[in-house]
């Protein structure tokens, strides 16, 4: 015999035999459900739901099933009849609420959050599922006040801790972030993401007697990603404590008030004045990257670090340059590499440096910034002739005048060393230029691994000493734009010493060729990105 529902199709009569039957045989259908499933499904959770109408369970799973295969109506009905049998249940609840977030109605949803809250005030996962449709209906601080409710009554869920943190960041709540994480460290709560973020919060605010303290907490597998960032960060914890930041920030103002500081409308007019009077000249810039390089081959080694504190700075960075570890050739050339790089610096006519602003609040390069002051202090007191300007000088330069158009159009020639095969053709087609030549280079590991780009390893020190030897500029005052990160400034020196003109741009070469390689710096992408 056959149990007859709607349709005109039927049920086999065995599965709706009794309600532990019918229980096994919808659990089943719900795991199943797919798009080939959807019409039979509906068809089985109506029968159900009418066989076992007093049955709480069978109507609260008969609306599940018909939920999922998104027949709301009629998965509203059941739940409307399961709390008719078990009034304020807020399992059923959950599920209206969520019947009418996929339905679209967000004050209905919002309405049975509320309802199933005050039915099960103490239900952690209830919180948490209301923190995040309100989270998708961009109400952050709704969200926020119920994750932390959700946080409060279940602590160990790491799911809830990492959403809330994420909420508390967003509403700029960084030191509360801080002190929820701390307490799951405290607790042996803590994943290994969640240790990281942590330490980078920790950094973030500068807490570095904290940043110590915490980290001797963590336990980390040899060799993991928490490992590495851990001994990074407290190798850096221990220099940013060796500055002052105060004097830092202090002697870097003072060069921005004095006659030695060039702002970028200054800048131009320099640059341009070389191009005119076909004169050398060279532009570098340096932030926390050539820092971390110049500290590690520094003999006096100022901030007093052991070989793995030291190394643990600057393997991040070298990775990134150079995509490996130090191999034994890169360790041989380091001497040479050393002095390379400090006469390139010694030889420029303007050194882009960090400006006080971003040393008062850049705390997560704290100490490399530290040092890089203080090293930059001797290059000027050795140099009064080379002019200062921001690290950032570069970014100044093209909004200024979008790839350099004022500066560069019309001219005959212009050589571009970088990681882009297209960004010299390109260029030159837009500034209207005819000749010129393209030295190609492995860029930064943070570039994508597209066509056109070259990344990765072989730059130092096999292609270094081919682009030294091989680079050519063809008349005094020739315009080379540079971007090669560390190698990039020796590139620049050689450049002047031929007679050109080097204009070490750094990362917007990438920005030009369409890729974000510095979030928050190159937004909007039309702004940056040359024209197709």
């Amino acid at each position: 015999m056959e149990y007859t529902i709607a349709y005109d199709m039927t049920v086999p009569e065995d599965t709706l035999a009794t309600a532990e039957t019918a229980g096994v045989a919808l659990d089943a259908a719900i795991a199943a459900i797919g798009p080939q499933t959807h019409v039979s499904t509906i068809l089985f959770a109506n029968a159900v739901a009418a066989r076992y109408p007093d049955s709480l369970p069978l109507q609260h799973r008969s609306g599940l099933a018909l939920r999922l295969c998104a027949d709301y109506q009629a998965a509203l009905d059941c739940y409307r009849r399961a709390l008719l049998l078990h009034p304020r249940f807020h399992f059923t609840e959950l599920e209206m609420a969520q019947s009418y977030i996929e339905m679209g109605d967000a004050d209905q949803a919002r309405s049975w959050f509320d309802q199933a809250m005050r039915s099960a005030p103490h239900y952690a996962p209830g919180y948490a599922l209301a923190a995040r449709f309100e989270r998708q209906q961009q109400r952050h601080l709704a969200a926020l006040l119920y994750m932390r409710s959700a946080h409060v009554l279940d602590p160990g869920n790491t799911a809830v801790l990492s959403e809330l943190v994420d909420l508390l960041l967003f509403h700029g709540h960084v030191v509360q972030a801080q002190e929820v994480l701390i307490r799951a460290l405290q607790r042996g709560e803590l994943e290994p993401s969640k240790m990281q973020a942590l330490l980078d919060l920790l950094a973030q605010t500068g807490a570095w007697d904290a940043l110590l303290r915490y980290a001797e907490l963590m336990q980390a597998e040899p060799g993991s990603s928490l490992a590495i960032l851990k001994a990074m960060h407290c190798a850096h914890a221990n220099l940013a404590r060796t500055f002052d930041l105060n004097s830092t920030v202090m002697r870097a103002a003072a060069r921005e008030r004095s006659a030695r500081w060039m702002p970028v409308p200054e800048l131009i007019g320099q640059l341009r004045d070389a191009i005119r009077r076909r004169e050398p000249y060279s532009l570098v810039r340096l932030g926390d990257g050539e820092a971390r390089f110049l500290l590690f081959v520094d003999p006096t080694n100022p901030g007093r670090l052991n070989e793995a504190q030291r190394r643990a700075i600057v393997d991040v960075i070298w990775y990134n340059w150079f995509g490996s570890a130090f191999t034994q050739a890169q360790r041989d050339g380091l001497p040479q590499l050393r002095e390379m790089v400090l006469s390139a610096i010694a030889s420029a006519d303007a050194i882009g440096v960090p400006d006080s602003a971003r040393l008062a609040v850049d705390h997560v390069h704290e100490g490399y910034l530290g040092y890089l002051e203080q090293f930059i202090a001797g290059v000027f007191a050795a140099n009064p002739a080379v002019r200062a300007t921001d690290a950032f000088a570069h970014l100044g330069l093209h909004e200024a005048s979008p790839f350099l158009y004022d500066l560069l159009h019309g001219k005959d020639w212009l050589g571009v060393i970088s990681p882009h095969a297209e960004l010299g053709p390109r260029l030159r087609r837009h500034l209207g230029i005819g000749a010129g030549v393209d030295y190609l280079l492995p860029g930064e590991m943070r570039l994508p691994d597209d066509a056109g780009i070259a990344r990765g390893q072989g730059h130092f020190p096999e292609l270094f000493d081919a682009v030294m030897r091989d680079l050519e500029v063809p008349r005094p005052g020739a315009v080379v734009l540079v971007a090669g990160g560390l190698l990039g400034k020796v590139y620049c020196a050689r450049v002047r010493e031929l007679g050109g003109i080097a204009i070490d741009i750094g990362s917007i070469a990438d920005a030009w060729m369409g890729y974000n390689t510095r979030p928050g710096h190159f937004q909007p992408r039309e702004r940056w990105a040359l024209p197709d």
